[in-house]
Formats: C-alpha cells, structure tokens, sequence
C-alpha cells in the first residue's frame, strides 16, 4: 500500500474502534463545550465528523513535511490538528537503512476546563500612569506529561 492509502486504513481503523459514546459522555463536564448545545440524538454523530476532520488535516500537514523530507534519512514528522477537545495525530517516519518508512495516524479526546480561556487585548495599548514596581504574581495552570504526576487527569484518552 502507499502512504495515502495506508493513512485511510488507519483513519478508518480508528473511526471503527474509537469510542465515541464514551467520548460524548464525559465532555457533558465540560460546561462550556460546543458539543452540549447540540440535540442528544446528533452528538456523537458531530464527534465521530469532527474526530474525521481533525484526523484528515494533521495527515496533510504530515504528507507535506514528509515530501519535503522523504529523501532525509531518519527523520521523525509529527503532525497534530485539534480544535477543542479533539486532537488527529499523524506521525511520519522517513526510514533509513534498516527500516522501512511507516506512518501512525491516531485521534485523542480529552477534556479540559482551563481556568484561562482567552482574553481580548489591545495591540496599542494606553500607557497607564501605574508605577513600574514588583509584578503583581498569578497563578498559572500547571500542565504535567502523561506518566508525570500520578494525580494527573488532564490528558484522558478515550
């Protein structure tokens, strides 16, 4: 098979075996997705066409750098598209003497409730009169990788 139709079985590998009822369910805890204003009955069918999308479009991000790339040995391409809480993954390897080039395409959902969730701001701001002294401290989330923190719950992968 050839890239492309290696990258379609993947992509409907994962769209036979990603559960995406289970997917639905837990992103009714997160009160501000799109997906809960949608009617019951069109949730998981809006999951299962974005989750295709977001696959599709990180594929041809890979598919590009690897064009520009297949003739480099060794070389890793890892591509991710996501917009909310889907995220199509397509790794790329360039082979080289001992192993023949081979792609990955995969799709996460995880559920986040970010205590920043964008802020409008001004790109010529007013110089204010406040005096320049010691910055005033936020706090800021903290994000840790899988495997990191035994308490960590940000990254769920249905």
């Amino acid at each position: 098979m050839n890239l492309q139709e290696t990258i379609q079985k993947q992509i409907d590998e994962v769209m036979d075996t990603f559960e995406f009822e289970r997917c639905s369910e837990a992103l009714r805890l997160v009160g501000c997705c799109w997906l809960n204003g949608i009617d019951e009955e069109d949730r998981v069918y809006q999951i299962r066409k974005h989750g295709r999308k977001r696959m599709k479009r990180a594929c041809a991000m890979a598919i590009t750098s690897y064009e520009a790339l297949r003739n480099d040995p060794e070389e890793m391409i890892h591509k991710t598209f996501d917009t909310g809480c889907l995220i199509g993954h397509c790794s790329i390897y360039t082979g080289d003497k001992e192993q023949k080039p081979w792609v990955k395409v995969n799709l996460t959902c995880y559920i986040d409730n970010s205590i920043n969730d964008g802020e409008e701001f001004s790109e010529n701001p007013e110089p204010t009169n406040k005096p320049k002294t010691q910055k005033d401290k936020k706090l800021a989330p903290i994000a840790f990788g899988v495997g990191d923190h035994p308490d960590y719950k940000h990254d769920i992968t249905l």
